[in-house]
């Protein structure tokens, strides 16, 4: 995906409703936030001609300043979260124009973007070099050698556990009350990097054995499993209509496992706040490594083929299922599919589970952050107006790609249901590598990964622990000679 680079300059401050109310509040520079009297009915796009405030942040008010974002997505271009410069003047960049001039004419904040080298972010944020910048943004989670330059969000004002930020990236990647960047409703990158199933009703009319089952409300009422997706795919398999049940590629078995509730490495937060390390390979998950393998089976010889010759099966309505990425959905649109979450374990399993692939974006605040208080309030602002614009305008442009009132919903059970796993995200002891060569062969994935393997990926998880620990001793140090310099 290429970005395109563009610095978005100050909208032009027009005269609204919400700020001749903003007038009226008491509101200063440092982003302190007077209770405010409710915000009313929530903002929504493409509804966002009157929006009102958030809960407790009417006072916030920026005085016209211009928060900078330092954007690393790679040498040459910047990422397009923040602004996109778009000749067709699709839904998402009108959203992300509409947030931009929200967030400018209700709280006086201008937005601007910079590209920065990857090359500086290793070495120290040197004042004159770093400090005009507020926000970070990154083209990759994790970011372990990079996280010095950083300030922990677990420590700053700012509720993390809102629906516009990410509720599958803070849970995993905080680490003993640690997490030095984070991902939520702005990030396109993670939107586009989340894997769907996807399935061409053509094929599924045309084979009598299941022309009257509704997936839709399969899944709806819980019973989208495994167990029943298989049956729907032998079923395909077995019509002889010159049809073909699914198509896998290696990495697409990572997907299902996932979806099954599956992991390569287990954290657990206690409630002293510190996490604990168990190596999911070591469950008992003969079942899963039992179901992965039929997955394997029922694909047959379409199970490792190409994404060119996959979409190409499916335009040609030859091919049942498939998955891919969110962002490679235009390609389908020859045939008339639908989408579907990744099948549960069982019914007993609460939640469909969906996985992105590395390389989503995600935002840090650098230690030389001159005002902690007024960007902490300012991303909350940011992410708040995403959710209700930006990640609103790509669901609706998305389900727009086919003629399904229902996968607009699906879309957001999968954005929502969201997972991640640090031993993939860190690649810890290679163990996305370890657990394809095992469902590839039919191994049975608890047995030949719960030795050594295992306590490799566990002993690489404490070693993180360790790292990001060691950080925050060092921060903590850092202030601690700055207090005593400064008195």
């Amino acid at each position: 995906m290429k970005r395109t680079l563009a610095i978005l300059l100050a909208a032009v401050l027009a005269a609204s409703v919400c700020m001749l109310t903003a007038c009226n509040v008491d509101f200063n520079i440092s982003g302190s936030k007077p209770e405010a009297e409710g915000h009313g009915s929530i903002v929504c796009y493409p509804h966002t001609t009157s929006p009102n405030f958030i809960d407790g942040y009417a006072g916030c008010y920026f005085d016209d300043y211009t928060f900078v974002f330092a954007s690393v997505y790679d040498e040459n271009t910047a990422a397009s979260e923040i602004y996109r410069e778009d000749d067709s003047a699709s839904l998402v960049s009108k959203a992300m124009e509409e947030r931009n001039k929200i967030i400018k004419e209700m709280y006086s904040a201008n937005i601007a973007e910079e590209n920065i080298a990857a090359s500086i972010l290793p070495s120290e944020f040197a004042v004159e070099q770093l400090s005009k910048y507020d926000i970070i943004v990154h083209e990759r989670y994790g970011h372990k050698s990079y996280s010095n330059n950083y300030i922990n969000l677990c420590e700053l004002d700012i509720d993390l556990f809102q629906p516009w930020w990410d509720q599958g990236y803070v849970e995993e990647n905080t680490i003993d009350g640690i997490l030095y960047a984070t991902t939520g409703s702005f990030s396109m990158q993670a939107f586009d990097l989340t894997h769907a199933l996807i399935f061409n009703k053509s094929v599924k009319n045309s084979i009598p054995a299941i022309q009257d089952m509704d997936f839709y409300d399969l899944v709806e009422d819980g019973y989208w499993t495994i167990d029943t997706f298989l049956s729907i795919v032998q079923k395909a398999c077995s019509a002889n209509q010159g049809t073909e049940g699914l198509a896998l590629s290696p990495s697409s078995l990572r997907q299902f496992y996932f979806g099954m509730g599956e992991r390569y490495l287990e954290k657990t937060d206690k409630k002293d706040g510190t996490s604990e390390f168990s190596a999911g390979f070591d469950k008992n998950n003969t079942d899963a490594s039992q179901l992965i393998w039929e997955l394997v089976q029922a694909a047959g010889d379409n199970s490792g083929i190409s994404s060119l010759q996959t979409f190409e099966k499916f335009n040609k309505n030859e091919l049942l299922f498939t998955e891919t990425a969110l962002v490679s959905l235009e390609d389908y649109i020859d045939a008339d599919f639908g989408i579907l979450p990744f099948p549960k374990m069982s019914t007993e399993q609460k939640n469909y589970i969906s996985f992105a692939e590395r390389g989503i974006l995600t935002l840090s605040i650098p230690k030389t952050c001159r005002d902690l208080q007024m960007v902490s309030d300012f991303i909350t602002i940011f992410a708040y107006y995403s959710h209700y614009t930006v990640y609103e305008a790509y669901v609706e442009s998305l389900s727009a790609l086919t003629s399904n009132k229902e996968d607009a919903e699906t879309l957001k059970t999968l954005i929502s249901g969201r997972t991640y796993d640090l031993a993939f995200s860190y690649k810890f002891a290679e163990a996305d590598g370890c657990f394809l060569s095992c469902a590839l062969n039919g191994g049975d994935i608890a047995e030949m990964l719960s030795g050594k393997p295992s306590e490799d990926i566990l002993a690489a998880a404490r070693e993180h622990a360790d790292f990001l620990a060691n950080i925050r001793r060092e921060q903590e140090k850092e202030r601690e000679e700055q207090k005593e310099s400064d008195f």
